[in-house]
């Protein structure tokens, strides 16, 4: 069976940083198993968002999270 490909969204992103839900759980189960996807206008939108060191901090862990 081939293995899917997910390119998850900006605000999926910002609930599994800022959230404690099933959202983030889903997240990490498609992160371990590289699965997780980023595409050129969500790495966008989150680099917009960016406001204080934290935001920063956790856009650069998505980055090294999931492919682009």
């Amino acid at each position: 069976m081939k293995k899917a490909h997910i390119i998850v969204d900006t605000c999926i992103w910002i609930e599994y940083f800022t959230g404690t839900s099933k959202i983030k759980e889903a997240i990490t189960i498609l992160i371990n198993e590289h699965s997780s996807f980023l595409c050129g206008i969500v790495v966008y939108e989150l680099f917009q968002g960016i406001k204080t060191p934290k935001k920063e901090k956790w856009s650069k862990a998505i980055l090294r999270l999931s492919p682009i």
